[in-house]
């Protein structure tokens, strides 16, 4: 009896895993180019003061469309929305951002906007960069940044960071 019941529990952990695959096992045929992100000020490191603030961001690997808003605002004005590829949630970001969504505070403090290009990064993104970010994106390897000017402070302080993913087809 007892011998049963093992098989028994082992086929049914065997049927639910299989029927419950992790994001790794995203369909590409399932997935379409829009991906989002959330950033969170409790992502950043060192912790800022205000970690309850939150943005999100959607980005089209195949036309470079993006748009974000500002859920909860950050101590201080947004001064640029951004992603970054870097290896890893963790990482230190690197010296230049791999596409900027939104840049300075008359454009970015509306607290919401739209990227399309041109502009100064958008317009200059060729297919073989879109084909990059999509690639980092897939891999859990984008950032998305948004930056806020505080008085006092040396600009721009990192207030919220989160990992770009893809989102699947409905």
């Amino acid at each position: 009896m007892r011998t049963s019941v093992q098989s028994t529990l082992l086929a049914v952990a065997v049927l639910v895993g299989a029927a419950c695959p992790g994001p790794d096992a995203i369909d590409e045929g399932a997935v379409t180019d829009t991906n989002t992100g959330v950033a969170r000020g409790a992502n950043v490191q060192p912790l800022p003061a205000d970690t309850l603030a939150r943005g999100t961001a959607t980005y089209n690997t195949a036309t470079a469309a993006a748009t974000w808003v500002v859920n909860t605002p950050p101590v201080g004005t947004l001064d640029s929305v951004v992603l970054y590829q870097v290896g890893a949630a963790t990482a230190a970001l690197p010296a230049n951002a791999t596409a900027v969504l939104c840049s300075g505070a008359a454009a970015c403090a509306t607290g919401s906007g739209t990227a399309t290009g041109p502009g100064p990064t958008f317009a200059a993104l060729t297919d073989a960069q879109k084909s990059a970010i999509k690639t980092s994106i897939r891999a859990y390897g984008t950032q998305l940044v948004f930056f806020a000017d505080t008085a006092g402070a040396a600009p721009p302080v990192q207030r919220m960071r989160g990992t770009m993913y893809p989102d699947p087809a409905e």
